[in-house]
């Protein structure tokens, strides 16, 4: 669960909203998000799966694709 209130001395988890088409690609940038950043990714692979993951809520930073 990412975390709302970071406490003292704790990293804080953020929720970062990878939208890419091209599954490869997908998955180097995902590697390089977690391994560079303290951060939760999820992943949609059209504006349709982005769309209903920012519904749920907690989504910070999008990342997207801009040619789709």
């Amino acid at each position: 669960e990412i975390s709302s209130q970071p406490s003292a001395g704790d990293q804080t988890t953020i929720g970062i909203l990878l939208v890419e088409d091209e599954p490869a690609i997908r998955l180097l940038l995902r590697r390089w998000i977690e391994r560079a950043l303290t951060a939760e990714v999820w992943e949609a692979s059209d504006g349709l799966q982005a769309l209903e993951r920012i519904s749920e809520g907690r989504v910070e930073p999008i990342i997207s694709d801009l040619h789709m």
